[in-house]
């Protein structure tokens, strides 16, 4: 299931229906400018709001703030992202649960982030996908060297973001891996700035 927060953190939409994994825990993936990815040495549960204001992201009153499961390998990441408390109560109600402090519904969730998406890709890689207004980034050279989250609505918004990164990295020596329906609609107006591009489902 994902819930895709509006950039103005006052509404929000639901794409699919929440269903349990065995372990009685659902997994939702939000979908929200307001995120963070931190190496798990640096982020501790009561951190997260610490954290997000230090990279310039505000956490309003009525927001609460969520940490992701680490990711496994060498360099173990979560993602840290802020969500209205109105959407905590949304996914209480249909869990089934009365919404609350320390509500057992929102313990029975696991958020997760595009930003944790594994990339079929090595070596120099730029990869992007898109999701409703914001586009997630992740560039790969010799190590993840930034993973953010842009408003991004159109392929010209992407486009003018690209013109930005090629002043920081070499992208005619990236791959570029689009994922998700956006890739193949924006392949063709992006060929020109990369080696290589692969499109994942």
């Amino acid at each position: 299931m994902s819930i895709q927060l509006a950039l103005d953190g006052h509404s929000f939409s639901v794409a699919g229906d929440i269903a349990a994994a065995a372990d009685g825990v659902a997994e939702v993936e939000l979908l929200t400018a307001s995120t963070l990815l931190v190496p798990v040495v640096l982020c501790d549960e009561g951190e997260g709001a610490r954290l997000l204001a230090a990279a310039g992201i505000a956490v309003r009153p009525d927001d609460e703030v969520v940490c992701t499961s680490a990711t496994e390998g060498d360099e173990p990441l979560r993602a840290v992202m802020a969500l209205p408390r109105a959407v905590s109560a949304a996914l209480c109600e249909r869990m089934g649960h009365a919404a609350g402090e320390g509500s057992p519904a929102l313990s029975a969730l696991r958020f997760t982030s595009p930003l944790l998406r594994g990339v079929s890709a090595s070596g120099k890689c730029l990869w992007m996908f898109a999701a409703g207004d914001l586009l997630y980034i992740k560039v790969y050279d010799g190590g993840l060297r930034l993973a953010e989250v842009f408003p991004a609505p159109s392929v010209d918004d992407a486009l003018c973001l690209l013109d930005r990164l090629s002043g920081v990295f070499p992208l005619s020596e990236f791959t570029l891996c689009l994922a998700g329906d956006a890739g193949r609609r924006w392949r063709k107006a992006m060929k020109r700035n990369f080696r290589e591009i692969v499109c994942e489902s």
